[in-house]
């Protein structure tokens, strides 16, 4: 849960969903062997809206809450999936993928470089879901990590090290980061000032899109160029 408050203005009190929590609600259900065979047989669409309606069962004071801002679901990012939620929960949506889409736009880029913490597979469904929507994905690199645990332990230089020789290329508009296990708003902060390129860090993507979204449109320092300036 989180709370932004703006003097004068609108709250936003947000979920903030990740598949990992359903996982952790699964898991008492049952071991690990049942876990992973359940996970299995469960289309990603019924994960997400499993993890809404588990959230609102067990929270309180629910009616208080105004947003759900969901992971990406790079191949779920479609408009039916989000009213379909807003329906059954409602409460307003924001998914990573729109507040990437919504970023990038506010910056008028178009060719975009990508870092992301997957493996081959999901770097395909990530260079897909921006190619759809517009986007020429120039280059991408995934960091091949073994799992959301190993995604959070990436440090910081090993992602300076692999934007700098990688995707700092002539003529791009942005550069994206994928995963939102993977920290990297410092780091985009610092190297945006530096490189004089707009970065997007998925969860400072997520968070600003979530706000201006309920109408907050509080200005945040040391949260990128998207923050400061719009």
């Amino acid at each position: 849960m989180a709370t932004i408050s703006q003097p004068k203005a609108r709250r936003l009190r947000c979920i903030l969903c990740h598949p990992d929590l359903l996982q952790a609600a699964l898991a008492t259900q049952g071991g690990k062997a049942q876990l992973r065979q359940r996970l299995r047989n469960i289309p990603r669409a019924s994960c997400a809206m499993a993890l809404v309606r588990i959230l609102a069962t067990h929270l309180e004071d629910f009616q208080e809450f105004n947003m759900a801002i969901l992971d990406p679901h790079w191949h779920l990012a479609k408009q039916p999936f989000k009213a379909e939620l807003t329906e059954r929960t409602g409460l307003n949506i924001a998914t990573g993928a729109e507040a990437c889409k919504a970023s990038l736009e506010k910056f008028g880029a178009k060719r975009i470089t990508i870092i992301t913490p997957y493996q081959e597979i999901g770097d395909k469904n990530v260079v897909k879901f921006f190619t759809e929507i517009g986007f020429e994905v120039v280059r991408i690199a995934g960091l091949k990590c073994g799992s959301a645990t190993d995604i959070a332990h990436v440090p910081e230089a090993w992602c300076e090290k692999v934007i700098r020789e990688n995707l700092v290329l002539p003529g791009i508009d942005a550069i994206v980061q994928c995963g939102t296990n993977l920290a990297m708003v410092p780091l985009a902060d610092r190297l945006e000032r530096e490189l004089g390129i707009p970065i997007i860090a998925i969860n400072v993507a997520c968070l600003w899109f979530g706000m201006r979204e309920a109408g907050i449109d509080a200005k945040l320092q040391g949260c990128t160029r998207l923050f400061r300036e719009h």
